[in-house]
């Protein structure tokens, strides 16, 4: 994983600036850097390197073919990249290196752009030019794992995995207020649009076309979508299947020239991704952190596991002071991010200096239905419905789920009686609910609507956090749960046949039964959490934001008068406004 950017312009492009924007990734990649200026310096490639794969001078990017006519720059792994080597070979193209990049490279000279990006399997966002099209690609894969952001004018295409290295190249834009608003209600800011006016972020599954002649012209294309076409199985041939496809996404994510890591919890995600790793012999080592004084710990529940599979393992228990990190760690967010679970990803991930790599359990919930909001909807829809009106109803009510769902991932109050209504001149209900509304499938069965909704809005947030707070790190978080194989694969089976409400995760359950400690089931789902309520002090926070001095007030966000309506907020709501106060004081 690396640090990319890149810069399209009808002007010459000022190669000092440029090089300063590549730098404000070096985090991303502190193993090395390149910059290629191109097409008469009106193409500028950058890249930083975190050198996993192929760890020579071979690995240095940007990248090109042997005639110099196609360069790369490129973030992530392409999990089944000796397979597409192996058919290059063939058809008699010549590799100077052993790096996923170059199968890339040589990929786009034999298919083509969408049949290459449709045949390869991992995590990316590369930026690929095309010499003698004039033409630059940029593209992202299916799910949106890795990020890739981009500021377009009539004069230049400004891209970088981070918006940090746009905005040292551009300059600052303004901030866009209508998207401060999707942030205070949905905790980040969705789609394609960011903070900054004129920023947008490449969407999963797309890819970019950007043309160099007397203007910058683009065309956006999608070539991945999630589809759900349902088939029933037997339940033994729905397990044997998973399994097998969790197998090699394991295997496959385990490749590297370095060592790897696991982010180790007491959850059954986790837990699976040791138990695949043990019974494949493949050395891994665990890690945890847990929290004083807070009973959401997992640490011991990691380390029981840990020993039950022979793991080598580590863990580090975290004290108050090392949670008061929110303006250190909002340099690194960019873009406006609330959930308070950033903190402790963040502290999870900056374990061990030596460690470039680490596997995670992200995407289990989504893929496997998971959630405490899947049960709590069945609860409460099935519990005193007879087994007549559970034949005659309607798959699901529309407005039902969008509450629901708006219930549980939403910070849900009068915007107007908080907000400075000079500064936000829209009206401020507006933002409810239309990215609920545009997700909703209204022909799937609850809960299946439910994992849709997460894998498009929930998950894409959470991806954003895993990518930011590892890569502030310099470490590689990897997620087998998300092969969009097993992704596809699962979203197809009928909801009864994998979501039962007696036995949480079903399916996967069924996959460890027998081969993982007992409490992996007998416990209580804790989710990922924050201990931040051991430091906010509630009281404390709503005076400090309300001085003079608060950011919130400079920037006319919130007026004096708001005294009052804060106070009535919940934790969610606090810390959101607290982070964005944060937030201000870093990069306005």
């Amino acid at each position: 994983m690396c640090g990319i950017n890149g810069v399209l312009s009808l002007k010459p492009i000022d190669l000092n600036s440029f090089n300063v924007s590549r730098d404000t990734l070096s985090h991303r990649g502190p193993d090395g850097f390149g910059t290629e200026l191109l097409n008469k310096g009106k193409v500028a490639l950058g890249h930083r390197r975190l050198s996993i794969i192929d760890l020579s001078h071979k690995g240095h990017q940007p990248m090109t073919n042997e005639e110099s006519t196609i360069w790369l720059t490129y973030n992530g792994e392409v999990y089944n990249y000796l397979t597409l080597r192996r058919e290059l070979l063939e058809a008699g193209h010549l590799f100077k290196s052993e790096t996923d990049s170059e199968v890339i490279i040589h990929g786009y000279e034999e298919w083509g752009i969408e049949r290459l990006l449709n045949r390869l399997n991992g995590m990316y966002a590369f930026a690929l030019w095309d010499n003698n099209k004039k033409c630059l690609i940029v593209a992202r894969d299916r799910l949106g794992i890795k990020p890739l952001c981009y500021k377009q004018d009539a004069d230049s295409f400004v891209f970088g995995s981070e918006i940090k290295s746009i905005i040292s190249y551009t300059g600052k834009p303004n901030l866009n207020y209508q998207s401060i608003l999707d942030y205070l209600y949905y905790r980040h800011i969705p789609e394609d649009n960011s903070v900054w006016q004129g920023v947008k972020k490449l969407q999963p599954g797309n890819y970019m076309k950007i043309y160099l002649g007397d203007k910058i012209m683009s065309e956006t294309k999608q070539y991945w979508a999630l589809e759900i076409n349902e088939v029933s199985l037997k339940e033994r041939d729905i397990i044997e299947r998973a399994d097998e496809i969790l197998t090699n996404s394991v295997i496959s994510h385990m490749q590297a020239d370095v060592d790897v890591g696991l982010l180790l919890s007491g959850g059954m995600d986790s837990t699976l991704i040791a138990q695949k790793c043990s019974s494949n012999n493949l050395r891994i080592k665990s890690h945890c952190i847990g929290f004083e004084n807070f009973d959401q710990s997992e640490h011991l529940d990691a380390r029981a596991i840990a020993n039950y599979y022979g793991l080598e393992h580590s863990e580090e228990i975290i004290g108050k002071d090392s949670l008061d990190i929110l303006d250190y760690l909002n340099h690194y967010f960019d873009d406006l991010y609330s959930y308070s679970t950033k903190i402790p990803y963040y502290l999870a991930t900056s374990f061990n200096s030596e460690l470039k790599v680490a596997l995670a359990g992200d995407g289990g919930d989504e893929v496997f239905s998971g959630y405490r909001w899947h049960n709590e909807y069945y609860k409460q829809n099935n519990a005193f419905e007879s087994i007549v009106e559970r034949i005659f109803k309607p798959k699901h009510e529309t407005t039902g789920i969008l509450n629901w769902y708006a219930k549980w991932h939403t910070d849900n109050y009068d915007f107007n009686k908080l907000l400075n209504s000079e500064v936000f001149s829209l009206n401020c209900q507006k933002t409810k609910n239309w990215l609920h509304r545009k997700h909703l499938r209204t022909d799937l069965t609850p809960i299946k609507a439910i994992q849709w909704l997460d894998i498009h809005i929930f998950l894409r947030a959470a991806l954003m956090r895993a990518d930011t707070c590892s890569m502030a790190n310099s470490v590689e978080v990897r997620v087998p749960f998300l092969d969009h194989e097993l992704v596809q694969f699962m979203l197809s089976i009928p909801e009864k046949q994998y979501f039962k409400i007696v036995r949480k995760k079903y399916i996967l359950s069924k996959i460890l039964e027998g081969k993982s400690p007992p409490l992996t089931f007998a416990k209580p789902k804790k989710g990922f959490s924050s201990p931040l309520k051991l430091i906010l002090h509630k009281n404390l926070i709503i005076k400090q934001l309300l001085t003079q001095d608060s950011m919130l007030r400079k920037n006319g966000i919130i007026v004096e008068k708001s005294s009052e309506f804060m106070s009535t907020l919940n934790f969610n709501q606090i810390f959101s406004l607290w982070n964005l106060n944060s937030w201000l004081k870093v990069w306005n």
